[in-house]
């Protein structure tokens, strides 16, 4: 029974954690080809934009990060960065700052910081052992909600963190551009009076 156990639930999880380590850019890809599945699925596809790849190819180069930029077509404001080096914008944040070049270069120069970290990928890790950890420890307590239970840890106790280190990168990169970093304050303040920025 116990054998059985370990196969259903730790195995996984643990050949995940083997593949994040041994082989990242597979995970990387992986992930982000997944997650870029669920948003194309759930928003109906993404397309490119010519003002995003160019403010976007201009700043990744900077940073040395390879990365392609797509607008995700949905009202929402909100930008994201996958793990595989693609970066999203939502359609209701482009047509925010899509005359405000400065303030659109900060959205995507704070993605590109998250790629520099790679946050996602750490992330990955530790949701992966916290929810081995789970399994193994809390498993009566939780039961199938370990995954759940990591992923709360880990964004809680680490996104603020991650928020701060790629708004410092953006100011870095920005800095090195033609852009003018001291515009990621009204941007910021700009998100501030939305619900559910960023």
């Amino acid at each position: 029974m116990h054998l059985i156990i370990l196969l259903i639930f730790v195995v996984p999880i643990l050949i995940r954690l083997i593949i994040a380590i041994l082989d990242p850019n597979a995970l990387k890809n992986w992930e982000g080809q997944r997650a870029r599945k669920l948003i194309e699925k759930q928003f109906g596809g993404l397309s490119r934009d010519k003002m995003v790849s160019k403010i976007g190819a201009d700043l990744a180069s900077i940073a040395s990060v390879k990365a392609s930029f797509y607008v995700v077509n949905s009202p929402i404001v909100n930008a994201g960065a996958l793990p595989n080096g693609d970066i999203l914008i939502w359609r209701g944040l482009l047509n925010m700052l899509r005359t405000k070049p400065n303030q659109l270069a900060a959205v995507l120069a704070h993605e590109i910081g998250h790629l520099e970290h790679e946050h996602y990928l750490r992330q990955i890790y530790w949701i992966s052992v916290l929810e081995f950890i789970l399994r193994i420890f809390a498993r009566p307590f939780l039961g199938s909600g370990s995954r759940r239970v990591a992923v709360w840890i880990c964004n809680r106790g680490f996104s603020r963190f991650r928020e701060r280190q790629a708004d410092d990168s953006a100011f870095e990169i920005l800095a090195k551009s033609q852009y003018d970093e001291r515009e990621m304050v009204d941007l910021f303040h700009e998100l501030a009076k939305i619900p559910n920025p960023l």
